[in-house]
């Protein structure tokens, strides 16, 4: 579901493997940049939790990943960091 969301706002749609696969790649200049961006934007706190739940990523890659991307006020990227550790 969150793959269907996120590929309406690219204009090259992404794998669910590409995706976990950038968001587990914290270079900052990643060619996949845009592609976790909008993803961390524009993904529900619910989507998030579920990911983790899978065991597919952990919160603090989430978070690693977010504080990357998303401007420090973002509220995904607070939510992440407080989830940092668990």
């Amino acid at each position: 579901m969150a793959i269907g969301h996120l590929n309406v706002s690219l204009p090259d749609s992404v794998s669910e493997q590409e995706l976990l696969g950038s968001l587990l790649d914290i270079q900052p200049f990643s060619i996949d940049r845009v592609c976790v961006r909008e993803f961390l934007n524009e993904a529900e706190l619910e989507t998030l939790s579920d990911l983790v739940t899978s065991g597919a990523i952990s919160y603090d890659q989430l978070a690693d990943a977010a504080s990357l991307h998303l401007p420090s006020g973002h509220e995904t990227r607070r939510w992440l960091d407080d989830r940092k550790g668990l």
